[in-house]
């Protein structure tokens, strides 16, 4: 069993049918208006200047990409050892700051799990109240 559409009901409502004659009589009468208005196109193809200028900005983009993509690669990076060997080992306060945030570090099990703070935990008795005090 098909279920009704649910948006039926935000469905535009449909133009009157006598509306369709006048309107495109009326878009015919505003194109031939306009007929004599020189397109954009039309400008820059007449006037040599702008065909030059606009040629010029197409070689140009064309140059940058070709030179930006045939470009040789860069050597890759060199590795922390290498570094480490070079500068020696970073101070404590600059692995700090360049370390894993500690959640990261815990997800990965790099280091034990925060400790309970005292005031977290519920206290429980060890044996049930006394009625009667």
């Amino acid at each position: 069993m098909t279920e009704p559409d649910p948006l039926q009901g935000f469905a535009p409502p449909r133009a009157p049918s006598a509306l369709r004659e006048p309107v495109l009589r009326a878009a015919r009468a505003a194109l031939d208006a306009n007929a004599d208005e020189p397109t954009i196109w039309a400008l820059l193809w007449r006037r040599r200047w702008l065909r030059l200028g606009w040629a010029g900005a197409c070689m140009l983009l064309v140059a940058g990409h070709v030179a930006l993509t045939l470009r040789p690669q860069r050597r890759p990076a060199a590795s922390r050892r290498a570094i480490v060997a070079i500068y020696g080992a970073p101070s404590p306060e600059m692995r700090d700051v360049l370390s894993l945030p500690a959640t990261e570090r815990l997800a990965a099990g790099l280091e034990p799990g925060p400790k309970p703070f005292a005031g977290d935990a519920k206290a429980v008795p060890s044996e049930p109240p006394r009625k009667g005090r």
